[in-house]
């Protein structure tokens, strides 16, 4: 159910979020950061029994809006209308006319910056805030990278995909998970262009249950899938050894997807990276794209992270399943 939805019951009912019968949310899906703010408000104000969010998808993508269906641009302050700008895509013309409310343009870099960060922050609360609401009961999340807000403990989470686009929000880095159990129920993780938080998520004692890994999009093996601790997390003077992260010892499959251009590695090249011992006793499975693939847009990445959710909250396959004509090769490493 959409954000738009859950207003319209909630208008319809007449119930502000209030009531204790026995309608409850399971399954929603929120488009673009404004969405996400309007949502963590109506669902404060749910009662516990209709918070039970088991599927959660969440896309950065900008929803498509007109003029027409802004309100009065005449009654809106600068920062309002700059909020409109992000939160939004629009067309050319469209955003040339709310450009123009913006005269004289000197100075207006400076506050755009200053919007960016308080929506940044915004954000970051908002998702933080639903995050915790549903964290007993969410069983499928799909999100965008924000990895720092998944060191909230998430223990019925089964499935967790995460996807690194081109969000018109400047992300935050993300830290390092703390070393308690997190995801005990996490089976299935898939992370699309952001195979460098790996990390976090293969350690022995965050997710126990993980068993098959896919990484996507244009991973080249020419630098390590799993990044090294950063120095600051590793005591001045200790052994180099101390530096290796306690790796799941139960990822039974290990999917890759190169970049179109990527050769093939060899055995020895793998071995002499640090996530060898991830890959120790598992099934690799290396993707290559057919001639002609094109890097897809953020549209069809999130389209098909949409499919795939909607498929597997309904007992399917879902749609991310391995094409045979990609698969370079298959790999048992000992």
């Amino acid at each position: 159910m959409t954000v738009s939805l859950v207003d319209l019951y909630l208008k319809f009912r007449g119930l502000s979020g209030r009531s204790s019968g026995p309608y409850r949310l399971q399954s929603v899906t929120l488009c673009g950061w404004a969405a996400v703010y309007k949502f963590k408000e109506m669902f404060e104000r749910m009662s516990p029994p209709l918070r039970r969010v088991q599927n959660l998808f969440i896309s950065d993508l900008r929803p498509h809006r007109t003029l027409d269906e802004l309100p009065d641009l005449s009654q809106l302050r600068q920062d309002e209308l700059l909020r409109i700008l992000i939160h939004y895509s629009f067309s050319t013309e469209d955003k040339e006319n709310l450009l123009h409310k913006f005269r004289p343009i000197f100075g207006l870099g400076n506050r755009l910056t200053q919007v960016y960060s308080d929506l940044d922050i915004a954000a970051v609360q908002a998702l933080d805030r639903i995050l915790q609401l549903t964290a007993s009961h969410l069983r499928t999340l799909t999100m965008p990278k924000f990895a720092h807000i998944l060191a909230n403990p998430l223990p019925a989470l089964e499935e967790l995909t995460i996807i690194n686009s081109s969000s018109f929000l400047s992300l935050p880095s993300p830290i390092t998970l703390s070393t308690k159990v997190l995801f005990p129920s996490l089976r299935h993780l898939r992370l699309v262009r952001c195979h460098k938080i790996t990390r976090h998520f293969v350690q022995a004692s965050v997710a126990p249950a993980l068993t098959p890994l896919y990484l996507s999009r244009n991973i080249s093996l020419s630098a390590p899938i799993i990044d090294s601790p950063p120095t600051d997390h590793v005591a001045q003077g200790a052994p180099a050894s101390s530096t290796e992260m306690d790796f799941v010892p139960c990822v039974e499959h290990v999917i890759i997807r190169l970049a179109p251009h990527q050769l093939k590695p060899t055995m020895p090249q793998i071995r002499l990276y640090g996530e060898r011992r991830l890959l120790r006793s598992c099934r690799l499975t290396l993707l290559l794209p057919q001639p002609g693939y094109r890097q897809p847009s953020d549209d069809h990445v999130w389209a098909d992270a949409k499919c795939d959710w909607l498929q597997r909250i309904m007992g399917r396959e879902g749609c991310w399943k391995i094409d045979p004509s990609e698969v370079m090769d298959e790999i048992d490493v000992f």
